[in-house]
């Protein structure tokens, strides 16, 4: 509303945005224990400030959900009797980081390209940040 009446010239009338809110925040009382989360959807979804903030922290995030699990492995070599060195030889050739990127670009490809779609990645910095993850194709 502030920005149509900054370049419109022409005054807002006023508007109570407290029905539009309750009507928002009642799909997360559908699901118990999800109101909150759907606030936070709210906000990530109508403060653009947020949402750019938001979009920086995407790609790091996408990698580390795909990232797989090296834990287990190292636990079951150790407990196999393979030395600390050597796992840690067998987990690095196991889990070569550019095999690695390449299967998580695979994985992430739709998801990323929904944020390309929605022009998540035109917002300033987020392109880059995509890029240094690994994300978007070479």
């Amino acid at each position: 509303m502030q920005q149509v009446q900054r370049l419109s010239g022409i005054r807002a009338l006023p508007y109570d945005f407290a029905p539009f809110i309750r009507k928002l925040d009642a799909v997360g009382d559908t699901v118990a224990g999800h109101r909150h989360l759907v606030q936070l959807l709210q906000v990530v979804v109508f403060d653009a400030i947020t949402r750019h903030k938001m979009a920086l922290y995407l790609p790091e995030l996408i990698v580390r959900s795909l990232e797989p699990a090296t834990d287990p492995t190292e636990m079951a070599l150790r407990a196999a009797g393979f030395s600390q060195a050597l796992t840690r030889e067998i987990i690095s050739d196991a889990y070569r980081r550019d095999l690695v990127v390449a299967n998580i670009r695979g994985a992430s490809a739709k998801t990323v390209g929904l944020f390309e779609a929605h022009d998540v990645l035109q917002m300033p910095g987020v392109r880059e940040r995509f890029a240094d993850c690994g994300l978007l194709p070479d």
